[in-house]
């Protein structure tokens, strides 16, 4: 009988971790990949590469020779890997079987003047494809998007939908040799999505932060983009393998001990009492069962508003964790989004908070920014209230009206060994690992100790921490 019932409870558990397996699957799925082999350019994108450059066409087939001999090494570098961008995001729609049209090259084409407002149509959208070249220091996650405005194509009564890439700094010697290297699609973005995630945050943090206008910074990070509802094909299904999987873990209440269901998935629970149950695990003190559910209600309040993408969820873990600096009651920390936005710390897992793609961690990085900040609140407390001046900029505001920039990234150069003169980038600067300039009261950054341009102090001396630094002295 003994033997009978082990290995009743062992197929039991089977049982259970098959579901749960089988759930994860299905939320990690989407469509395409977004991680996309770099084109090699033929010669109507070299004359095109031509025309962005105002030189006259050849009426001979273009060549790299040729666009060598016409075009700096810098414009060379920037042009060959914009048009790439485009391709790839025709790549990326085309994988999703989406029809397609490329308007960029129509360029080339004297009685067209569809290219002045977007570059491809893409089933339904119009298209502006923005492409960025990744930093020396922070290759990864620092991506910055020039949108002087969002247009619209008023023949159509269309808004531009604004695309982005993230492409590998070449050098114009090197930017044709292409084999085995990538560039990452990151989505889209409308102005109406950016309007809405700043009404959103008015409504719900605005006691806690001042957001002004993120569809007009001009300048965007790459957390702003976001891949449209099609990207993740068995979302609803999902939905329905997470239920049936939390069903079958309740019944089996004699196997909880050492065994506990994923908190990433309860999002997707529809019964109240369920999550309460799987939340409710052995050891957990009432407080931080407290926390847990002020985090849960947190994710789904935002789920049933504007919905789960990356850059709601982005902007739920920095207005939340701010609201949390200025209350010093609780038990609550920023670790709590790592446990409910990611299955565990695997490269995999960090790039996929909620099972939504990020494949240059913007969600998880500033997460761990957060924790950065939360360990230094009490600098925090100081602040009389906050305010998002950009989409990648956040100030605190002190009780004189004067402001200390608290998170940002870097806009400064640096040299490389060879003597090459870089852009830095380092994101995110956050109070904690980065110096308050005395002068500008701007973030230095820790890797090249750029400021601000507009600071008369030499950059650099105050941004080196010392061994001791655990707090910021200002």
């Amino acid at each position: 009988m003994l033997e009978t019932s082990k290995l009743d409870g062992k197929g039991r558990r089977l049982k259970i971790e098959t579901a749960i397996a089988d759930a994860k699957v299905s939320l990690f799925q989407t469509a395409a990949p977004t991680l996309l082999p770099l084109p090699e350019l033929e010669e109507l994108d070299l004359r095109l590469l031509l025309a962005w450059s105002n030189k006259p066409l050849s009426s001979t087939p273009v060549t790299m020779a040729a666009i060598r001999a016409s075009l700096s090494l810098a414009d060379i570098a920037r042009l060959y890997s914009a048009r790439s961008a485009e391709h790839i995001v025709m790549d990326y729609c085309l994988r999703r079987q989406i029809a397609t049209v490329d308007v960029s090259i129509m360029q080339l084409q004297r009685n067209c003047v569809d290219w002045k407002s977007h570059d491809i149509c893409a089933g339904s959208m119009v298209v502006d494809v923005k492409n960025a070249r990744r930093s020396s220091s922070c290759p990864l996650t620092y991506s910055e998007y020039w949108v002087p405005e969002f247009k619209e194509v008023r023949e159509l009564r269309l808004d531009v939908t604004i695309a982005a890439v993230s492409s590998p700094y070449k050098n114009a010697d090197r930017v044709d040799v292409v084999n085995g290297q990538f560039g990452t699609f990151l989505g889209f973005v409308r102005k109406a999505d950016l309007d809405n995630l700043g009404s959103w945050l008015q409504a719900t943090f605005g006691n806690d932060l001042m957001v002004a206008g993120l569809s007009e910074g001009k300048r965007l990070p790459g957390w702003c983009f976001e891949y449209d509802a099609g990207h993740y094909p068995t979302r609803e299904g999902t939905r329905r393998l997470v239920n049936e999987a939390a069903d079958l873990w309740l019944k089996s209440s004699d196997l909880w001990n050492g065994f506990r269901f994923p908190k990433v998935l309860l999002p997707f629970i529809d019964c109240e009492r369920t999550i309460n149950e799987l939340a409710n695990r052995p050891g957990t003190s009432e407080e931080q069962l407290r926390e847990h559910h002020s985090t849960y209600r947190e994710i789904v309040s935002l789920r049933d508003s504007i919905g789960l993408s990356r850059r709601s969820l982005f902007a739920l873990v920095l207005a939340y964790t701010l609201r949390r600096s200025r209350q010093p009651t609780g038990r609550w920390t920023p670790k709590y989004f790592e446990d409910w936005l990611f299955f565990d710390q695997c490269l995999s897992n960090r790039r996929s908070p909620l099972g939504l793609e990020d494949p240059c961690e913007y969600v998880y990085r500033l997460v761990l920014a957060m924790k950065v900040l939360w360990s230094h609140r009490k600098k925090l407390c100081e602040y009389m209230g906050f305010r998002l001046v950009s989409a990648w900029i956040l100030r605190g505001i002190m009780a004189d009206g004067s402001e200390d920039t608290i998170m940002a990234h870097c806009g400064g150069w640096r040299e490389l060994r060879d003597g090459t003169t870089v852009k830095c980038g380092f994101s995110p600067l956050v109070l904690g690992n980065d110096r308050l300039c005395p002068r500008c009261r701007r973030l230095a950054c820790h890797v090249c100790g750029f400021c601000s341009k507009r600071c008369a102090g030499p950059h650099g001396i105050e941004s080196k921490p010392t061994e001791n630094d655990d707090m910021i002295s200002c």
